[in-house]
């Protein structure tokens, strides 16, 4: 009697090992569908950005703008240097050849301000919006996606 106690049966390991080997199977097959389904709808893992959505990789640096602020009771200078973001290598010659109306259409904008409209950081956001509308009104096709302000002081 003390052998059928000592060795215990090796049936239900031999059936959890099968258990377990099938639903590791069942989960291989359920990522391989989900990585497949992905692909093949370009969507989850593999989704691409949005289509038609313009991407910055050229920059185009104007040279630096030194002008009066619109301050009633003290004369108050801004200095500032900015980048145009652009998407295609071709628009930088047309930027060039338009450098005059862009920088003249950024002054306007820049002039328009007191200095208090434009030192608040919380309204950069905006202001870089206006003036990429301003420059964009001088094309057909948006050009400038986005613009970059490297040096900014007011004095």
């Amino acid at each position: 009697m003390s052998d059928n106690v000592k060795n215990p049966p090796i049936k239900p390991k031999k059936k959890s090992k099968k258990i377990a080997i099938l639903l590791a199977l069942v989960l291989a097959l359920a990522v391989s569908a989900f990585f497949a389904y992905s692909y093949l709808t370009k969507s989850f893992v593999f989704k691409d950005k949005a289509e038609g959505e313009p991407v910055v990789v050229q920059v185009y640096a104007m040279d630096e703008f030194v002008l009066n602020l619109k301050d009633s009771n003290s004369r108050r200078y801004l200095k500032t240097k900015i980048v145009l973001g652009y998407e295609d290598k071709k628009d930088a010659e047309i930027l060039a050849e338009n450098n005059c109306q862009i920088r003249d259409a950024i002054i306007q904008t820049l002039r328009a301000k007191t200095a208090d409209e434009i030192m608040a950081v919380e309204k950069t956001g905006d202001l870089k919006m206006e003036l990429i509308d301003q420059v964009n009104d001088l094309f057909e096709p948006d050009l400038v996606l986005d613009i970059y302000i490297i040096d900014f002081l007011i004095q």
